[in-house]
């Protein structure tokens, strides 16, 4: 029998919190504190303040569709947050001649930007002339991609001769590309904390560019996406539909066995297949962990009350996890990473991972389709709830 579909949390994220980077008395770098609010920020002496409030409002592929604002939920989050505006420059017969036409993004209330009642053509010479400080230009972007994890846009803040990177996405993924004396210490820990509180968490940071405009547009994004500074978190919320603790109770008690499917964090999962009882407080989960270099799987065991989690590493083939009974309280739990190597390196364990998984997290969506694929093989009766790629950026 074919897999149903459905979708456990609300289409829309609430912005809980910001979290950037800052270098204390000793010039070391950690977290400051939450920030709620855009008046929060120090955002016209501290340039690291500057940059991420940057990032949030220019960082994604935003567009006007009728006058209104129209593309992501989370990037229009972000834009409300940093109170900046968006305009497309609309050509005209003389400016056809310019090489570009940026969309600009700008404070709505500050007296260092441009008040005119014309808004300014989106042409090169206005881009070079310098002199409009906090408009930024965005000049060529990247889009968000799965197996990347992350979106990018090289932007010009006017009132520099200069480009900038400017890159979102997984946390994990952002880290990886960052140098690491620009990361915190304590980033996996505060990362954590959050994933196992539910929250949806997104990783921003930036680049300047020492290239001119005619490269810019030549350069692969593989080559312009390294060597980052880091700039902190964005903290989201993405809320349980009223009617999913319900739902999933009648499909519990028709013995239909329920599957997530999801481009979040594993923990974020965990979390919130503790909060909607998909997995109950009785119920223990293993989390398979797989490597790359052939060895055999391990596994932890995690057991999650009141958000805390407590893990113990174990081999995989130990009879602890073969002799399971199969009407043990217990859900495997896997990563998109781990379950390629599994689907790939270890067949004879694959089906067995399918068959008792219950959460399948930082899944890619070609492996999501893998797994509706080898449910419907199987033939049971079961129901996956399945986010969209919204969530494949955010941790």
């Amino acid at each position: 029998m074919s897999p149903y579909l459905g979708t456990l949390t609300e289409d829309g994220l609430d912005l809980k919190c910001v979290l950037p980077v800052v270098q204390d008395s000793d010039s070391r770098i950690q977290f400051a504190k939450e920030i709620t609010n855009i008046n929060a920020f120090d955002c016209f002496e501290q340039e690291k303040d500057t940059m991420m409030i940057i990032c949030m409002a220019a960082c994604h592929t935003l567009t006007r569709i009728n006058g209104e604002l129209a593309g992501d939920p989370l990037d229009l989050k972000m834009l409300a947050f940093t109170q900046f505006e968006m305009y497309e420059p609309a050509s005209t017969e003389q400016s056809n001649f310019d090489i570009l036409y940026p969309t600009i993004v700008r404070p709505i209330n500050t007296t260092n930007i441009n008040t005119s009642q014309q808004p300014l053509s989106g042409s090169v010479s206005n881009l070079i002339a310098g002199n409009i400080p906090f408009e930024v230009g965005i000049v060529r972007q990247f889009p968000f991609n799965s197996s990347l994890q992350r979106s990018s846009v090289i932007v010009r803040l006017l009132s520099k001769d200069s480009f900038d990177l400017l890159i979102k996405g997984s946390p994990e993924k952002i880290a990886e590309l960052s140098l690491p004396e620009t990361i915190p210490k304590n980033f996996n820990t505060v990362l954590s904390s959050f994933a196992k509180q539910g929250y949806r968490v997104l990783a921003l940071a930036y680049k300047p560019i020492d290239l001119n405009y005619v490269k810019i547009q030549r350069i692969e994004r593989e080559k312009v996406e390294i060597d980052l500074i880091f700039l902190g978190l964005v903290i989201m919320e993405n809320r349980l539909k009223p009617q999913t603790e319900g739902a999933l109770k009648i499909l519990k008690d028709a013995k239909i066995r329920t599957v997530m499917c999801t481009g979040d964090n594993l923990l974020t999962a965990l979390s919130v297949a503790r909060d909607c009882n998909m997995i109950g407080d009785d119920e223990k989960v293993i989390v398979i962990e797989a490597e790359t270099d052939g060895q055999v799987p391990t596994f932890s065991y995690a057991q999650i009350y009141n958000k805390h989690v407590k893990e113990v590493q174990y081999d995989i083939n130990s009879h602890k996890v073969i002799e399971l009974d199969h009407h043990s309280l217990f859900h495997f739990a896997i990563s998109g990473k781990s379950f390629k190597v599994i689907r790939n390196e270890h067949p004879e364990l694959y089906e067995r991972l399918v068959v008792r998984g219950t959460i399948f997290a930082r899944m890619l969506p070609e492996q999501k389709q893998q797994l509706v694929e080898t449910l419907q093989e199987l033939g049971t009766s079961y129901y996956l709830y399945v986010d969209n790629k919204r969530n494949d950026q955010c941790d």
